[in-house]
């Protein structure tokens, strides 16, 4: 995902400085993830709590 939020910004400053006229990345569809989302917990909340 990183690597199309950078594309979009470069593509969306080549658009704004009138180098293109439309950026190619607003086409671009992005796939839904089949994965299901981890959450992260680096800490317990005893640990925030000593802290």
């Amino acid at each position: 995902m990183r690597y199309r939020a950078s594309l979009s910004a470069f593509f969306g400053w080549c658009v704004r400085e009138k180098l293109i006229a439309v950026s190619p990345v607003t086409a671009v569809l992005v796939p839904k993830s089949s994965e299901e989302k981890v959450e992260m917990n680096p800490f317990t909340e005893a640990e925030l709590e000593r802290r």
